[in-house]
């Protein structure tokens, strides 16, 4: 089974960055998960909060706060972009940065790190079912 995770109507559940550069970002996301091979083959989609834990990070912009929701997001890992998804469990080194659009002010927070990981926690909330002909049509 594959998972993934979408930025966009994340809600921010928790932000640290700690001043040893550790930290994380918690969010309520909406998960998909497949069978086959995520946001390609018919896969479920639905909310489960998603930790990302991050090693030698900075931030860049305006700081959040709980409550918040990602316009949009996209992850870098050594310049190639995961843009709005990204397929889980992350466990990536190097270059890594997440940029997250935040409403209501749309300004964006840069997280530059050197390692990203993820773990999903709590339930999972089904939300829909998505068949072939669903998956074919977005691919148009």
């Amino acid at each position: 089974m594959t998972f993934g995770m979408e930025f966009h109507d994340a809600r921010l559940l928790d932000f640290v960055c700690g001043s040893d550069g550790n930290g994380h970002v918690l969010l309520h996301a909406c998960v998909y998960k497949s069978d086959g091979i995520v946001f390609e083959d018919p896969q479920e989609s639905g909310w489960q909060n998603c930790r990302l834990v991050l090693q030698g990070m900075r931030v860049e912009g305006t700081l959040v706060e709980a409550g918040e929701y990602a316009a949009e997001g996209a992850l870098w890992v050594n310049g190639k972009i995961h843009d709005n998804v990204i397929f889980l469990p992350a466990d990536h080194h190097g270059s890594i940065e997440v940029h997250l659009m935040m409403s209501p002010l749309f300004e964006t927070l840069k997280i530059h790190a050197e390692r990203i990981s993820s773990t999903l926690e709590g339930p999972w909330e089904l939300e829909h079912i998505w068949n072939l002909d669903e998956m074919t049509s977005l691919r148009r």
